[in-house]
């Protein structure tokens, strides 16, 4: 699903945003995005 991101505020490696779409521990891709196409599937790597 593709969701607008306005981020508002940065601390350390998070991020603070006003779309009340995103809940805290959320999968989100933050690199690679301008790759991906429409119903392409993902597939996520190296989960901690």
């Amino acid at each position: 699903v593709r969701l607008p991101v306005n981020i508002v505020t940065y601390l350390g490696k998070s991020i603070g945003t006003d779309n009340d779409h995103f809940k805290e521990g959320m999968p989100v891709i933050v690199e690679g995005n301008e790759r991906l196409r429409p119903d392409q599937r993902v597939v996520i790597v190296g989960e901690n």
